[in-house]
């Protein structure tokens, strides 16, 4: 179990790096108009792929995971297989009646919705990776419910994106424009969804009559969970291209590529806190899970308080990198890492819900905040654009999450904050002011000093904050998580 976590997370931080790669590359060859383009291309292409794949891709891991063999039970292998099977077929055809839809909407989405007629043939090159996507999806969920975590790795988070990295460099080199890059994604995912279909039905089994009625009635529950969950952070950028500019919506992208990471610092803490937090509540454990509680919101303001500063600090040469004209978008970039900030200290408080039978106050919360933020890029946008987007986004996920936190402390009685987690705020600032007083003597170019301030600060803060910030109750819990990874 210990191996497989660390190679997944080698495998994200491989996605990342080469998104951002392909990032910086669209940026600096094509601008910001292309990249807002691009943006608004995979937006809409994978809204479509969510609603295609009607949570088939999620469903299929709970039939093919209670087909495994488990200690003392009797597996069910032929249940694996035709559950596989009834998933690439709903996929696939879903994908495709939504790719065809999305060829005849093209031209209405692309001219009269959001009033960028270049949009068009991007839209018409997505709109046949959709069923590909959808498969590939449908084939990723086999994988991790047989368990095959290490093979899903592989195949979503270091094939695909290196493999559209690689195929969008050489067709910019050759003048492919925005198109290429398009065309890049749409060969990416054919490759990898043969890659993935070909290892999913290598998963034993024997033919059995498909599933197709039992399937669809687990599933379509959680599309519009799925779909919820997307639109959250993404609706803003649909938004935004309804009601401003490419180069907008290009500015824009750049910032949420920068800023959104965050919440995965929020996704792994929650993934190891989410279990214990089910396990302390349905003992009646309380004192314990109210001590978990803070040491989890603990972690999470540890990495992305000084993640939000360091960004804060630095969004002009970090957006830089990207070419000069997206530095633009630091007002943007600050706003919404803020946000992000704020909304991640209170987001174990989401997990706190879901795992003490208040998923469906946690469901509420995630509809309020998509409709907050609608309404709120609604009055900002037109006046501000990115600014505005950021500014809605950032506020309503802040005022959101720290929503759930009053309910957590409402129907709990626990809440996550500690008067010591202010040593994180001071820590943060500190090594800031101590990287800038290192770095100011020296002439260096813009990315040097923005290097050199990168590695003074996280040296200065990692070990000032294990000294001094670190909870007792905090390193107790960490040391336990290694322990049990150890000896899993």
């Amino acid at each position: 179990m210990a191996g497989s976590a660390t190679f997944t997370l080698v495998a994200q931080a491989v996605r990342v790096a080469a998104t951002m790669l392909l990032t910086v590359l669209v940026s600096r060859l094509l601008g910001p108009e292309s990249l807002g383009l691009l943006t608004l291309g995979l937006t809409i292409a994978t809204t479509a792929t969510i609603v295609a794949c009607a949570g088939v891709d999620q469903g299929v891991i709970y039939f093919v995971a209670r087909a495994q063999p488990v200690t003392g039970a009797m597996a069910q292998p032929d249940g694996a297989a035709a559950a596989i099977r009834t998933a690439l077929l709903i996929t696939a055809v879903g994908g495709a009646g939504l790719g065809a839809l999305g060829v005849l909407l093209a031209p209405w989405l692309a001219g009269d919705v959001l009033q960028a007629p270049e949009l068009r043939p991007i839209l018409l090159i997505l709109a046949a990776a959709v069923p590909l996507a959808c498969v590939f999806a449908a084939a990723l969920g086999a994988l991790q419910g047989s368990f095959r975590i290490v093979q899903r790795a592989v195949v979503e988070w270091i094939l695909f994106p290196v493999l559209t990295l690689v195929l969008a460099a050489g067709l910019l080199l050759r003048d492919g424009g925005i198109q290429g890059v398009a065309v890049a994604y749409v060969a990416a995912w054919t490759v990898s969804a043969l890659v993935a279909v070909s290892a999913a039905l290598r998963i034993p089994g024997k033919t059995r009559p498909l599933i197709v009625r039992p399937l669809l009635a687990f599933s379509l529950p959680l599309m519009f969970s799925l779909l919820t969950g997307y639109l959250l952070f993404h609706i803003d950028v649909l938004m935004l291209g309804a009601l401003a500019s490419l180069r907008e919506v290009g500015l824009y992208s750049v910032a949420t590529r920068l800023a959104l990471p965050l919440f995965l610092v929020l996704d792994s803490v929650a993934r190891a806190f989410a279990p214990l937090a089910a396990h302390l509540y349905s003992h009646d454990q309380s004192r314990r899970l109210a001590t978990v509680y803070a040491a989890a919101t603990e972690w999470v303001l540890a990495i992305n308080v000084p993640a939000g500063v360091l960004i804060a600090v630095n969004a002009e040469p970090i957006l830089a990198l990207f070419g000069q004209e997206f530095v633009a978008a630091a007002p943007a970039l600050r706003v919404l890492s803020a946000g992000i900030v704020v909304a991640t200290a209170c987001g174990t408080a989401a997990s706190m819900l879901t795992m003490t039978r208040w998923q469906r106050l946690e469901m509420f919360d995630n509809l309020l905040l998509l409709s907050l933020n609608v309404v709120l890029n609604l009055m900002l946008v037109p006046r501000f654009g990115a600014l505005g987007a950021a500014a809605a986004t950032a506020s309503s996920a802040g005022a959101v999450y720290a929503l759930k936190v009053v309910q957590a402390r409402w129907l709990l009685g626990v809440q996550p904050f500690r008067w010591r987690q202010l040593a994180t705020l001071a820590l943060a600032g500190a090594c800031a002011a101590l990287a800038w007083a290192a770095t100011w003597p020296f002439a260096l170019a813009s990315t040097t000093a923005l290097a050199a301030r990168v590695g003074v600060f996280a040296a200065s803060y990692v070990v000032l904050w294990w000294r001094w910030g670190v909870s007792p109750s905090s390193r107790e819990v960490l040391q336990a998580i290694v322990g049990r990874n150890r000896s899993a």
